[in-house]
C-alpha cells in the first residue's frame, strides 16, 4: 500500500472512529431509563436529575381538585414504600386508583417528584368501553366504585363550589353528585356532558375532566 492510499485509510479510519462516538454519546444521552419507586426512594437518582418513574397510584391518595395534584404511587403488587408526586399538567382521562402511572420530572429538596409528563395505563375492566349512562353506572354499586371510567349525562344542578348534578336526562329520578376542581366555563343546568374520573365508596363521582357534549336549548 502507497502512502497516499495508507493516509487516505487512516482518514477514513478516524472519521469512522468520531462519527461512531458521536452516535454513542447522542443516543446514550436519548434514553432516559424508568424507574421504580424502590429504585428512586433508594437513592437511584439524584435531587434535580430528569428522570422518569413508573408505579401504581395508591388509593384514596390523590384530590382531583387540587392544582398542582399530589398523590402517591407505589410498586404493582407489593407493600412497599410510595413516592410522593407533584403534578400541575393536564391530568389524562384514565387516571385514578390503582392506574399504573408513568411520570418524567425530578426530585425535589424534600423528596417528592415533581412530575412535567405523565401517561397512564389503566387496568380498569371499563377502559374499552363507551362512556356509561348515569344509571348503567349507578347500577354496578359496588362494583364500580375505584375503576376509571367515562360517564354522560345532563346536568340538573350547575357546578356550585366544584360540585354539580348529573342525571340520565332531565326527567330522571336517578341523580349522581360529581366533584370537579375547576370551573367549566359556559356549562348551564340541561347541559349533555361527558366526564372521565372514579366513583367513591360514599357514591361521589371525582371527575378528572368534563367536556360539555351539547349545550342547554342547542
Amino acid at each position: 500500500m502507497n502512502k497516499r492510499a495508507r493516509a487516505r485509510l487512516i482518514v477514513v479510519t478516524a472519521a469512522v472512529g468520531v462519527i461512531a462516538a458521536a452516535s454513542y454519546v447522542v443516543l446514550q444521552g436519548s434514553g432516559t431509563s424508568i424507574l421504580s419507586v424502590e429504585a428512586v426512594k433508594a437513592g437511584e437518582i439524584d435531587v434535580g436529575t430528569r428522570t422518569k418513574a413508573t408505579g401504581v397510584v395508591a388509593a384514596g391518595s390523590w384530590d382531583g381538585s387540587a392544582n398542582p395534584m399530589r398523590f402517591e404511587i407505589k410498586d404493582d403488587g407489593t407493600t412497599g414504600p410510595t413516592l410522593s408526586v407533584v403534578y400541575g399538567g393536564t391530568v389524562p382521562s384514565g387516571f385514578g386508583d390503582k392506574t399504573v402511572v408513568t411520570v418524567t420530572g425530578e426530585l425535589n429538596d424534600a423528596g417528592e417528584f415533581v412530575a412535567t409528563e405523565m401517561l397512564t395505563q389503566c387496568p380498569s375492566k371499563y377502559k374499552s368501553q363507551k362512556a356509561l349512562a348515569i344509571d348503567e353506572l349507578l347500577a354496578d354499586g359496588e362494583e364500580a366504585v375505584g375503576h376509571t371510567v367515562r360517564i354522560t349525562g345532563t346536568v340538573t344542578k350547575g357546578l356550585e363550589g366544584g360540585r354539580l348534578t348529573v342525571a340520565p336526562s332531565a326527567e330522571s329520578t336517578a341523580q349522581l353528585e360529581v366533584i370537579f376542581g375547576s370551573q367549566l366555563e359556559g356549562l348551564r343546568e340541561g347541559a349533555m356532558i361527558e366526564a372521565a374520573g372514579q366513583l367513591d365508596a360514599s357514591g361521589v363521582f371525582k371527575a378528572t375532566g368534563i367536556s360539555i357534549v351539547k349545550q342547554s336549548g342547542s
